[in-house]
């Protein structure tokens, strides 16, 4: 029997779905299962790899003490198209008093170089220019992250510079005026 080519659009369908608390703190456990019953959509395994679990550690230790900031917080990459999660991503945090937010985002290896990362900043900047109290888009790059410092190069981001980061090292910081 002849398998049915499934025919991807040319640009992929990326929505980001926000979780709740108990869900994120699920991934953060690795409890895939419990994670699952919460969801509103068909989670990877691969969400809950060891790098994956503890960015969603964080976040449900941030969201512990401000459950109001679900919304400003990280989900899954989500394709309509195939019903598929094809990674993670979203805000780190509500914007500061400058108006700024950081985002992030990654894709699950067997989605890459097609177009999700792209089709996921296109979501981050639009919703950050929706928001009336965000000024700034920011994303931290390592500087070893060829593919994403390429991306970031093709939209109209300034490099104001670097930071630390205690975890990651050195960070290159690219800010987008969405306001």
């Amino acid at each position: 029997m002849a398998r049915r080519a499934v025919i991807l659009p040319a640009v992929p369908s990326v929505q980001i779905i926000q979780l709740t608390l108990d869900a994120i703190q699920a991934l953060g456990r690795g409890d895939l299962g419990a994670a699952q019953a919460l969801a509103p959509v068909r989670l990877s395994p691969w969400l809950v790899n060891e790098e994956l679990r503890g960015v969603w550690e964080r976040r449900a230790l941030k969201l512990a003490t401000a459950p109001e900031d679900v919304a400003w917080s990280i989900g899954v990459l989500w394709d309509e198209t195939i019903g598929t999660a094809v990674g993670a991503g979203g805000l780190h945090a509500p914007p500061d008093a400058d108006g700024m937010v950081s985002a992030g985002y990654t894709v699950e290896p067997g989605y890459r170089r097609r177009g999700y990362a792209r089709e996921t900043l296109r979501v981050l900047i639009a919703r950050a220019a929706a928001e009336p109290s965000v000024r700034v888009l920011r994303l931290a790059i390592l500087p070893t992250n060829e593919p994403s410092l390429a991306l970031a190069r093709q939209f109209p981001f300034a490099k104001p510079g670097e930071r630390w980061h205690e975890k990651n090292g050195r960070e290159l910081l690219f800010d987008m005026v969405v306001a």
